[in-house]
């Protein structure tokens, strides 16, 4: 349960917005609301996007999903083609190559 006596009741102004709390939870979070600007401004940050994802329906989540996929698949291909043009090792940047074998490495 929130306490509402505590400075940030583990940042719920979301859930709060989505009508995602509890009854109880819901209580304790408007009451601390009521005496908190910095989750008075947490609300008036989110309130507009929790606004616009009640718009979108299960099709237009599906929709940006994948959109959101294809651009990462065509990042990677303009990267693995950058990479090839440079002579650039594919895992430079972090990537992690999967193991070929023997024995794993050994800290000092």
């Amino acid at each position: 349960m929130i306490d509402p006596d505590r400075e940030h009741p583990g940042h719920p102004a979301g859930l709060y917005l989505l009508g995602a709390l509890a009854a109880d939870a819901e209580a304790a979070f408007e009451r601390h609301l009521a005496g908190c600007p910095s989750c008075q401004d947490e609300c008036d940050r989110l309130g507009p996007l929790v606004t616009a994802f009640g718009q979108f329906d299960a099709n237009d989540f599906r929709d940006v999903t994948h959109e959101a996929r294809d651009v990462t698949h065509e990042a990677r291909d303009i990267t693995h083609e950058a990479r090839e043009a440079t002579g650039m090792p594919s895992d430079i940047t972090g990537e992690v190559s999967p193991p070929t074998g023997g024995s794993p490495p050994t800290t000092a």
